[in-house]
């Protein structure tokens, strides 16, 4: 190789290097921008005061019924395993939470 191949290699990759440096660069900014936008919806976050959720007043009052379903379903299956009916026991189980 002669001195004009290789200096005709070394622009090539100052060139590649040049443009890499840019790419970088226009990297840096769009993470800018982006921790820019997540510290601004931090700070709305912040500053805003949490609303209850609607759903929060309603839990305490679901979570004993579903213990007690729960409850009952286990104590209609022992009847069942110390051979009651199946159908019976699902009778008992209707009539107690409002079935027919």
């Amino acid at each position: 190789m002669d001195t004009t191949h290789i200096h005709l290699l070394l622009d090539r990759i100052r060139e590649a290097q040049h443009m890499q440096g840019a790419m970088l660069l226009d990297i840096a900014e769009r993470q800018e921008d982006a921790l820019r936008f997540l510290q601004a919806i931090f700070r709305g976050v912040r500053e805003k005061p949490a609303k209850p959720s609607p759903l929060a007043g309603l839990l305490p009052k679901v979570a004993p019924l579903t213990l007690a379903q729960y409850s009952a379903s286990a104590l209609l299956l022992l009847y069942v395993l110390k051979g009651g009916d199946i159908l019976t026991a699902a009778q008992m189980l209707g009539q107690l939470f409002g079935g027919p």
